[in-house]
């Protein structure tokens, strides 16, 4: 606890005292890498978390080839713009990836389904369908990965720090 103040009293100087941390341009990421890597449980966490990368990477790859497909399908399908549209949202595949992105995060109904909408109504179908696929379905699939990893490597490291804590009680009580 005392290099995580030690590291946040010099952060709050590099910050606030002018000419402080002058020179350097990196001082401040390095500073905040310093305390991830001094500071146990925030060590902890992010070992947790990479740890995690290479046994979700197969899911998050499913998910993105999943969104490249349907930016591709969106392209084909809605390649001209309907009329009394500004513009034409799915005039490429980067762009259709960036706007069902959108329309994945985001409450973004109106600004993309109603001009299509419009034009045909039964288009909408094809926006049900993919917030079906993506979100009930892939997204869910997603945070089940991730939170099974997680807790399956989170219950090892516990059994670890209780054998290493009965061990030590074993060797406290021993040398008594």
């Amino acid at each position: 606890t005392i290099a995580f103040l030690g590291l946040l009293i010099e952060y709050i100087c590099i910050v606030s005292l002018p000419g402080y941390g002058e020179g350097t341009k990196v001082g401040n990421i390095f500073q905040i890498t310093m305390l991830c890597v001094r500071h146990p449980p925030i060590y902890n966490t992010w070992r947790l978390v990479f740890n995690l990368v290479p046994k979700i990477l197969n899911v998050v790859v499913l998910l993105v080839l999943f969104m490249v497909f349907s930016s591709w399908v969106f392209w084909w399908i809605f390649i001209v713009a309907p009329p009394g549209a500004s513009m034409n949202i799915f005039d490429t595949i980067d762009t259709s990836y960036y706007h069902l992105m959108e329309f994945l995060t985001k409450n973004n109904f109106p600004d993309l389904m109603m001009p299509f909408m419009d034009e045909n109504s039964l288009s909408s179908m094809i926006f049900f369908a993919f917030i079906f696929v993506a979100v009930f379905i892939l997204l869910n699939m997603v945070i089940g990965v991730v939170f099974w990893h997680y807790q399956r490597q989170n219950s090892k490291l516990q059994k670890t720090l209780n054998a290493m804590n009965q061990r030590n009680i074993e060797t406290a009580f021993g040398l008594l």
